[in-house]
């Protein structure tokens, strides 16, 4: 539910505003959903290594899609410094966000950054992780956003890079 009322751009935006900290694939229209899936499959591959459980799993990839839904705020305008807690209270407004799985969704889109996290106006606000589920979710986020390592989501068409 809370997929489906994203703000729009969150489909074409670029994964960063300047430029750096992901992969240059990531710099162009779509590159935010691009993003989004590397940051799934890495958490995927982190969470096998921490052994999740079925749901932990599932409550990282619902928070992961969710991570950078509004990381031009709402209504998106650039790009929010705080997009972490802005997804965050985007989820909590949708239908039955009171579970304690949607809680916890919650706050792996709240607390993704780790210790890169900001206030709305760029002030730092570190947030060490809280728990194993934190910890997974920054970093998925921090490997998946290394210009020089490429995380191939399933049915990622990466043929591009053997032509001469």
């Amino acid at each position: 539910n809370a997929l489906k009322t994203v703000p729009k751009e969150f489909y074409s935006a670029p994964s960063s505003s300047s430029g750096r900290y992901h992969p240059a694939d990531e710099i162009n229209k779509g590159g935010l959903v691009l993003h989004t899936c590397r940051v799934v499959a890495m958490a995927k591959h982190v969470g096998d290594y921490y052994g999740v459980s079925q749901q932990e799993s599932d409550i990282l990839r619902a928070g992961l899609i969710l991570h950078d839904s509004c990381k031009g705020g709402e209504p998106w305008n650039g790009y929010a410094k705080d997009h972490g807690d802005v997804a965050a209270a985007h989820i909590a407004k949708t239908e039955g966000s009171n579970t304690p799985e949607a809680k916890l969704i919650i706050q792996v889109a709240a607390n993704h950054m780790a210790q890169w996290s900001q206030n709305a106006d760029g002030s730092r606000c570190p947030r060490p992780p809280a728990n194993k589920l934190d910890q997974i979710a920054s970093y998925a986020d921090y490997i998946a956003a290394q210009d020089n390592i490429y995380v191939r989501p399933a049915g990622y068409d990466d043929s591009y890079l053997n032509k001469p």
